[in-house]
């Protein structure tokens, strides 16, 4: 998932809505499972990954089973509901665009 060729990044929260609106020990608890993506940087806000490989993860691993109560109510409202976002430097960038090949 890209736009204008920068691919699309997550954090917690938002990979929360995807999964349908877990908590946030729920959430955690699937994000260190080693089969879940790795983050591909760490902020002062926390872990963030590639939106592209967190949806595979959760089409693979979970069936498919994306969205259900207020996570879908968050997709269908653009998703980050107040989440600004996160302008990152350079290097971060630089380390996205290598993992997918850019």
């Amino acid at each position: 998932m890209q736009s204008d060729g920068v691919p699309q990044i997550l954090g917690s929260q938002e990979i929360r809505a995807r999964l349908g609106a877990i908590s946030r020990q729920r959430a955690h608890a699937i994000m260190e499972k080693p089969s879940f993506p790795v983050p591909v940087a760490t902020l002062r806000q926390g872990r963030v990954w590639l939106a592209s490989e967190v949806e595979e993860w959760i089409r693979t691993e979970r069936g498919g089973r994306l969205l259900s109560g207020v996570g879908a109510a968050l997709q269908e409202s653009g998703g980050d509901q107040g989440h600004r976002a996160v302008v990152v430097g350079r290097q971060l960038s630089q380390d996205v665009a290598a993992r997918v090949g850019g």
